[in-house]
């Protein structure tokens, strides 16, 4: 083990330093989020002349990971244990270098932080949300917090999520001036079993994050408690990750970091693979897009699943309009009978160009704004009220003449075409079958839901 890295009885400071208010706001984070994910010596390969000992950190956190048993890869893993490691002096650890940087006005500085930073994200947005109080703590507050204070912190933030943490002689202590933040939080990442210090029940609020000060209070004793709560920025602090079903690919250093492409390939297992999803670290996705690894298979779907469909319906619709207008005064006993069939065939074709043209911008234009979704439900839901009411009229038309109803004297009041009449009969069947059928497959996916 190298002599000076920082030991569990040490002071760990990345509890300890409170990040002062900007005068301004920063730029966002991002130019990390095309990148492929790499290795982790890869990830840090531009580092050296940047945090000293890098690589052999690097190599320590990667020897603990390989012991760890989760979802996660091995290099995911070590990211984060990279970043709870402390070497002494402080200044000169990993946390402390990338902190700073991430604070920096210049965004160009983070250049050679930035497949560190996908890496880092990727493993994040696997593990455990925290929500609920974490809390942090320092004794050397210079800056004053005012109650109704927003605050944006652009490092990341390490917390605890048990106050007597910060009782400790290595942190707080219980006596001199000290503050204590009490941090009412709904992104933070629970990094405790990844973390090189597993006592410390560490969890990881990300670059970003805002806050705004609730209250500010003067506990006796040199102790102040600052209340702080978690709140949605007006616009993303941070780029947004897209976790593809990616490999860690292996070192290679001759490829340079412009000119990494994604790899896209299948899911594997814990030792060189992540899942696809996309999302912000620490939030999960609210209208989340399949990402362009998966947009063959998806739009080849919806094309095979819209084409079908349409092909049916038009059939249908086209051979209902056929046989009601041939058929229009040959029906005796009940003359609306074929204007049905020509009602459902024409809205049959409405509905079938309108699904045409839905599917049609799903694929190509990548349409899944709130517009778009609000109109397709919209549409889906008057469609299925005038299917409903045109059923139940054409039933009451159709069954009540069953019993009474003949195919040989056209001059009798009981005759109607032997095709109008089957037809409308075997249509409206089959409406009622898919009917019950979408009953039965929704009170069964309501039964899952709630008892399993």
């Amino acid at each position: 083990m190298y002599s000076n890295i920082n030991s569990e009885n040490n002071v760990q400071l990345r509890f300890m330093n409170i990040e002062k208010p900007m005068t301004r706001r920063l730029t966002p984070l991002g130019g990390y989020a095309h990148l492929p994910l790499v290795t982790l010596e890869e990830a840090v390969g531009h580092l050296d002349l940047v945090v000293p000992k890098i690589q052999h950190m690097a190599y320590i956190a990667k020897e603990y990971a390989a012991n760890l048993n989760d979802e996660l890869s091995i290099d995911q893993s070590a990211a984060i244990v990279l970043y709870t490691l402390e070497w002494l002096p402080h200044e000169t650890s990993f946390f402390f270098i990338l902190n700073k940087t991430l604070r920096l006005e210049n965004r160009n500085a983070l250049t050679p932080w930035l497949h560190y930073l996908k890496l880092l994200f990727t493993a994040l947005w696997h593990l455990p949300t925290k929500k609920g109080t974490v809390y942090r703590g320092t004794r050397d507050l210079q800056t004053i917090f005012r109650k109704g204070q927003r605050i944006t912190w652009w490092c990341f933030t390490s917390c605890t999520t048990v106050a007597d943490t910060l009782q400790s002689d290595q942190l707080c202590g219980t006596s001199g001036n000290r503050t204590i933040f009490n941090i009412d939080c709904y992104s933070a990442k629970d990094i405790k079993h990844h973390s090189y210090f597993k006592s410390e029940n560490e969890v990881l609020l990300l670059p970003g994050t805002e806050f705004i000060v609730v209250a500010v209070l003067d506990l006796g004793h040199g102790l102040t408690n600052v209340q702080m709560k978690e709140i949605e920025p007006k616009f993303p602090n941070r780029e947004l990750i897209y976790v593809s079903k990616a490999k860690v690919i292996a070192p290679n250093p001759s490829i340079s970091m412009s000119s990494r492409q994604p790899t896209p390939a299948p899911i594997s297992n814990r030792k060189n693979s992540s899942s696809s999803q996309i999302s912000n670290p620490g939030e999960q996705p609210k209208n989340a897009w399949f990402n362009d690894s998966d947009k063959p298979k998806h739009a080849t779907a919806v094309i095979i699943l819209v084409t079908i469909t349409s092909l049916i319906a038009l059939g249908i619709s086209l051979m209902a309009i056929i046989v009601g207008a041939r058929g229009q005064y040959e029906c005796n006993i009940q003359s609306w009978i074929p204007k049905w069939l020509i009602g459902l065939g024409v809205s049959g074709l409405v509905c079938t160009i309108a699904l045409i043209i839905i599917g049609l911008t799903y694929v190509c234009c990548r349409c899944t704004g709130t517009g778009f979704k609000s109109c397709t439900a919209c549409l889906a839901f008057l469609s299925l009220l005038f299917f409903l009411a045109w059923m139940i009229t054409g039933s009451v038309w159709v069954f009540s003449k069953r019993s009474m109803v003949q195919y040989e004297n056209s001059l009798s009041s009981d005759y109607c075409q032997k095709l109008v009449y089957n037809m409308a009969f075997g249509l409206l069947l089959t409406q009622y079958s898919l009917l019950g059928l979408i009953l039965c497959c929704g009170v069964c996916g309501a039964v899952v839901a709630c008892f399993f």
